[in-house]
């Protein structure tokens, strides 16, 4: 058996079960009631009508809204509809009626506008009225007459006449006789042929009358009158005859149309503001102002202001102000006006003006006040205001509204001379200064930046912790200036000490190079040079010649640096390395059993650069060793460019033959280095075994079986660079700085046979 539930509609069982004016809406288990559409809940609970017109902003835009029980009604205004359901005004569209006539239609917003067609102009109804052209410009029709059309109008031209291309004047085409002479005022001889006037009296042989009866030609090159022949050819206007035409004046309020020939009258009214403030009224030929309250004509016919001050001086009772177009009476400080705008009173600035007498109690005097301060608080001088004469701490630095203790001078100011002397917190509140620029600050600081509230110069060398950091603080009115320390000078301020970058003197370390520091400058020159400070130079350091000699058999100084030798039989690879090998002594290499070149032989403590400065190997020069031996020092050296070449017999050789010798140069790398074979020993025949110092090639068996090799010999560092660095300071005077030289690489190649 399965039981089904099912949600019970309260809301249709007909009974009331919400209030007037609410509707039921079901929900599942229940329901609820809510305020029925223009209906809105009362604090008491009840649903009463809602007034649209005063709630909804803009309700009726152009009408006029009518509040009804749960809604309301929009009554609109001309050229405005009402929706279909009355709570909305619509533009009604005029256009669709065609009201226009002669013109085109254009609606707008509760309106339409006409846009009359040519010959034709709106009226006051705003509809378009036909122009009776005929009328309005009388000679448009010249030697003719006008008809006026809708639209438009039309010439007709009497017999003989012909109508311009313009339509717009009537041209004489008659012919009649043209009469070569003309004595006693009778015209005579007249010519074959009949012809139009203005070919008789204008071609290149005139006559001398034209017609029957008889017109008289103009003399040849004589300007025609057009004023004399045409009296009121200028409508409203002046003729003024000129060579070969005529041009028509217009009077004052009047302007020429687009005949040329009629004067209409101006609206000055319709162009720009000629009364400024009044009102404008076209008149033929003129116009009239009738100024606004406060404004009378003037010369130019404008609206110009009133001074009522000067007309009155008993105007006001202290102080007449004329403004434009009426005028202000104002009162002394600590008066105000009485309700006829022109008498003074007294005013009661502790009543008007909340907020005075900050940090004190105000009383109001006649004309003025004075303020009762509070403790810990002065009057002013003028006494209308309360200066904080609290004392505390100065803080430079506020961190997260914290005033830090380290900043403070440790000295006790008032919070004008902390905070108008750029600090950022004061007292042991921890109040925060104002920033400068608004308006707390400017109530403050009203002086400005290094000046108490009251006016008064504040010490920034007292008030402020070291504010001359390297120099001492010198104060000034409203300010303070720094002496610095040597190596430091002053910023454009004047108020800090910055560094001085001395290194800017080019001359400053001479040939060395210059490097800033603060407050001073060091000089330096590049590895294997000293500074010398009297003579601004670098000099060469004789490493050959200091306690520390870097070389183990013999050195050699030279410029910016120097040479390690090697001992007899051993060649210079690079600088710190000697080798030497198994057929050495023979062929290319230097022999082991002749004399050794004198050139490239130095005793341990010879002075190598005077070969370099030109001297022969013949100088006679005395080779010298540290013991007075006759041992020498060889510092001929390998080119490793290019393999380095080696034949041996393995009929003499064995593994304990020592096929090359590797020893270190310098005495740093004697036990910092190892020599091993990095290429060209994959069957293993080579080794290289270290014993005293001396590093030595050789094979592995006994018996070597014949065959070329091509070896690549290396040396590589004991030492990281870290551990290196851990040595070096554990030593005195960093003895392995730059002395460790250049990395052997070497390539060999061996021939057995």
């Amino acid at each position: 058996m399965t039981l089904g539930i099912s949600d019970i509609d309260e809301c249709s069982n007909g009974d009331s079960l919400c209030q007037r004016n609410a509707d039921c809406i079901n929900s599942p288990g229940s329901y609820r009631c809510e305020c029925a559409a223009g209906f809105k809940l009362s604090p008491n609970g009840a649903c009463v009508d809602r007034n649209e017109c005063l709630e909804i902003p803009n309700v009726c835009s152009h009408g006029l809204c009518v509040d009804m029980q749960g809604s309301y009604q929009c009554i609109c205004h001309n050229g405005f509809k009402a929706s279909q359901d009355q709570t909305m005004c619509m533009d009604v569209d005029e256009c669709e009626h065609h009201p226009c006539g002669n013109g085109t239609c254009k609606n707008t917003v509760g309106s339409y506008n006409c846009l009359c067609y040519p010959g034709f102009e709106l009226t006051h109804n705003n509809d378009c009225m036909d122009i009776n052209e005929c009328t309005e410009y009388p000679n448009i029709c010249l030697f003719g007459s006008c008809t006026n059309i809708p639209g438009g109008f039309q010439c007709i031209c009497p017999t003989g006449f012909v109508l311009s291309d313009n339509g717009r004047r009537c041209f004489d085409t008659r012919q009649s006789f043209c009469f070569t002479n003309f004595e006693n005022g009778k015209c005579s001889v007249p010519k074959a042929f009949n012809t139009t006037k203005a070919k008789c009296c204008c071609s290149k042989m005139p006559g001398e009358g034209w017609g029957d009866p008889c017109e008289l030609c103009p003399k040849e090159e004589e300007d025609v009158n057009e004023c004399l022949e045409s009296p009121g050819i200028c409508s409203n206007g002046h003729c003024i005859n000129t060579d070969g035409s005529f041009r028509c004046e217009c009077p004052m309020g009047y302007n020429l149309d687009y005949t040329g020939v009629h004067c209409i009258d101006t609206d000055e009214c319709s162009i720009g503001n000629p009364c400024g403030n009044g009102t404008c009224t076209n008149v033929i030929g003129s116009f009239e102002c009738n100024c606004h309250e406060g404004f009378e004509p003037g010369p130019m016919m404008n609206c110009e202001d009133v001074n009522e001050c000067a007309q009155n001086p008993l105007l006001c009772a202290f102080r007449c102000i004329n403004t434009y177009g009426f005028y202000e009476c104002t009162c002394p400080v600590g008066y105000e006006l009485r309700q006829d705008q022109k008498m003074c009173k007294d005013e009661n600035e502790c009543r008007t003006k909340p907020g005075i007498c900050e940090n004190g109690h105000c009383m109001n005097v006649i004309g003025s006040y004075r303020c009762e301060c509070n403790e810990g608080f002065l009057p002013s001088p003028s006494g209308i205001e309360c200066l904080d004469n609290r004392k505390g701490f100065c803080f430079a630095e506020v961190l997260q509204t914290m005033c830090q203790m380290a900043s403070s001078s440790q000295n006790l100011v008032t919070k004008s001379e902390c905070c108008c002397d750029g600090g950022r917190g004061w007292g042991n509140q921890c109040e925060l200064c104002p920033l400068p620029g608004t308006t707390q600050y400017k109530k403050l600081c009203p002086h400005g930046p290094g000046y108490t509230t009251d006016g008064r110069d504040i010490d920034e060398c007292k008030v402020m912790p070291n504010p001359c950091r390297n120099g001492q603080c010198i104060n000034t009115m409203g300010s303070f200036r720094c002496f610095c320390k040597v190596g430091y000078t002053t910023d454009i301020s004047s108020t800090s000490c910055i560094d001085e970058n001395e290194c800017s003197n080019p001359n400053t370390c001479g040939s060395a190079s210059c490097y800033n520091t603060l407050g001073s400058y060091k000089c330096a020159c590049p590895s294997g040079f000293s500074y010398d400070q009297f003579s601004s130079a670098c000099h060469d350091v004789n490493e050959c010649s200091s306690t520390k000699n870097p070389c183990n058999y013999g050195c050699s100084n030279t410029e910016g640096g120097y040479l390690c030798g090697c001992p007899p039989g051993y060649y210079r690879v690079g600088q710190g390395h000697c080798v030497s090998g198994m057929g050495f002594n023979k062929g290319q290499y230097l022999p082991l059993n002749g004399d050794a070149d004198e050139e490239n032989a130095l005793s341990p403590e010879a002075c190598y650069e005077c070969k370099i400065n030109g001297y022969s190997k013949k100088d006679n020069r005395k080779k010298r060793s540290a013991n007075d031996t006759s041992v020498q020092i060889s510092l001929e050296s390998l080119d490793v460019d290019s393999p380095l070449k080696m034949r041996v017999n393995i009929s003499r050789l064995d593994n304990k033959e020592h096929i090359l010798e590797l020893m270190p140069a310098i005495e740093p790398l004697t036990n910092h280095v190892r020599y091993i074979i990095s290429h060209g020993n994959d069957n293993g025949i080579f080794q290289i075994h270290r014993r005293n110092g001396l590093s030595y090639l050789h094979t592995v068996k006994k018996k070597s079986v014949p065959g070329t090799h091509t070896l690549e010999i290396i040396s590589i560092p004991l030492y990281k660079k870290k551990e290196l660095k851990k040595l070096e300071d554990s030593n005195e005077d960093n003895y392995l700085r730059g002395e460790l030289g250049e990395a052997l690489k070497m390539r060999l190649w061996i021939d057995l046979y």
